[in-house]
């Protein structure tokens, strides 16, 4: 590496090091709330490691059904229109509230990093209040370039560039 960013690539190291055990400690606190600890507690080693045989055979299902023939599945990207700007900040007495809605959003995308498989969101649609709704588009494993070449013709017949929500940061 060149010599300035083998120095920045230190700096940020050292800052990152320096933020972990606060970053853990903020992640422990939140876990703790939603009530993950006490799942991952009640559980054996033995139920862990059939949960993940499980999950991997799923993904290798999952990836059976572009074998068939498909090239892209199409999906909503959430369950319901954006939530209200603000809506899903959580306080440490709303961490549970939070975590149900933002779980009853994400229905469509969870799958996807499971399984491993590309996806990409584009904002094809605006509701009534000039809010973007996504589309999700999968492929098969390793062919990101099938997500690419849709998203940028999707992009061209339906250009989403310049249009901007009401509230935007």
């Amino acid at each position: 590496p060149v010599g300035g960013r083998q120095v920045a690539r230190h700096a940020h190291a050292e800052r990152r090091d320096r933020a972990a055990p606060a970053a853990r400690g903020r992640r422990r606190r939140i876990i703790a709330r939603c009530g993950h600890r006490g799942k991952g507690r009640s559980r054996s080693a033995g139920q862990y490691v059939a949960a993940l045989g499980w999950l991997q055979a799923w993904s290798r299902r999952v990836a059976q059904w572009w074998a068939s023939g498909f090239d892209v599945l199409l999906t909503p990207t959430m369950a319901t229109p954006p939530p209200v700007l603000g809506e899903l900040v959580a306080t440490t007495d709303t961490v549970r509230a939070v975590a149900k809605k933002v779980y009853g959003l994400m229905q469509f995308t969870p799958q996807y990093n499971i399984t491993g498989q590309p996806a990409i969101s584009l904002p094809l649609h605006w509701n009534a209040a000039g809010l973007p709704i996504g589309i999700q588009l999968v492929a098969a494993l390793g062919r990101e370039d099938v997500l690419i070449q849709t998203a940028a013709q999707l992009e061209q017949a339906r250009p989403w560039r310049d249009r901007v929500p009401p509230t935007h940061a």
